[in-house]
């Protein structure tokens, strides 16, 4: 029997079913994600690839008597980007029925300190959840907001709860990089391959069974764009999740990688929620066999991993932990790890 609250929340979704929404990314893949999220909500869904189109489909739409309720932006764009086109919306008196204006960010800090003046209707984290998705979708509407995940479990671990136990190959040359990525993975109940460049890593596939390749773009021997196209070259892995791993300072890579067919791209320096968002969107959800050695309650799955605070003067200890999940224990073992590999190189 279902609870008052779910039933509340399906008639909620159902009214949806129909409405009309503009989704506005410069990302062809961040557009298609958002369409096929959009319409399994029942929403009628048009795209757009930058502000200015996004702004005459606007008003086209609206002279045509057919308003858009809702219009999803990407904030970094060309031409115009998400604020600038909430702003033309907001202030053009001609639109007969103005829509609702979310924006879809990956940076929802630096966001919020560009908006000045302009009202948002909502703004909507990347990677994009459908539980995300939906809530925000009904609070700008006028619905209220359904309460996010509370208690005492971290919703970045959340995300991967479905896919515990499942099989991610690595592929990274940096140790540091490979020892963040490894205790973050293992943390959220993953079994980790490490290969060190790309051509280990297209030897690995061919061998072992992998859920998902999270793939470095900047590698000696064979970089990530190079082994994607080797491993896709194999009929049985055209399928076969391969998300991309680049600097924030390098967002050309990202359309490269999906052009050299990495299925996702997730930025580095890594970012928890980023990480297991793009791993719960691409894997998919099953029962599978978690090896002993991280089968054992892990801290954070039913309470926050605190430990005695860490003060090491000289290091943005706070920003770190967000990196760590907010596990001092992670923090610990990749400082004590580190310190192990640069010993007798000081």
């Amino acid at each position: 029997m279902s609870k008052p609250d779910e039933v509340k929340s399906q008639s909620l979704v159902s009214d949806l079913s129909g409405l009309s929404v503009l989704v506005v990314d410069d990302s062809l893949a961040s557009l298609k994600i958002m369409q096929n999220m959009a319409e399994s909500l029942g929403l009628e869904v048009e795209l757009a690839e930058d502000g200015v189109e996004a702004l005459d489909k606007v008003r086209h739409a609206d002279q045509a008597g057919t308003p858009y309720r809702i219009v999803f932006t990407d904030w970094k764009m060309p031409n115009m980007n998400g604020i600038d086109l909430c702003r033309q919306i907001k202030s053009d008196t001609s639109l007969n029925t103005p829509p609702k204006v979310v924006i879809v960010t990956a940076y929802d800090n630096d966001m919020l300190n560009h908006i000045g003046n302009v009202q948002l209707d909502g703004h909507l984290p990347k990677p994009v959840l459908f539980a995300g998705l939906r809530d925000v979708t009904m609070a700008a509407l006028g619905h209220k907001e359904q309460k996010p995940i509370t208690g005492k479990r971290d919703p970045g671990l959340e995300m991967v709860k479905a896919i515990r136990g499942a099989n991610i190959l690595l592929v990274e040359d940096n140790i540091v990089n490979q020892q963040v990525a490894t205790e973050l993975l293992e943390h959220a109940r993953l079994n980790v391959t490490v290969a060190d460049n790309g051509q280990v890593a297209a030897e690995k596939v061919k061998k072992e069974a992998f859920d998902a390749v999270l793939m470095d773009v900047q590698m000696p021997v064979m970089d990530g764009y190079a082994a994607t196209r080797e491993i896709r070259k194999e009929p049985q892995f055209k399928e076969l999740p391969i998300i991309a791993m680049t600097a924030n300072a390098m967002m050309g890579d990202r359309e490269k990688s999906l052009q050299a067919g990495m299925t996702d791209h997730v930025s580095k320096p890594i970012v928890p929620r980023e990480l297991f968002g793009a791993l719960a969107r691409w894997i998919a959800p099953g029962e599978r066999e978690v090896p002993k050695i991280i089968d054992e309650e892990i801290p954070g799955m039913e309470e926050p991993v605190t430990g005695t605070p860490l003060e090491l003067p000289g290091f943005d200890v706070e920003n770190t932990l967000a990196r760590m999940g907010g596990s001092h224990d992670v923090y610990r073992k990749i400082l004590a790890k580190f310190v192990e590999s640069e010993e007798g190189g000081i």
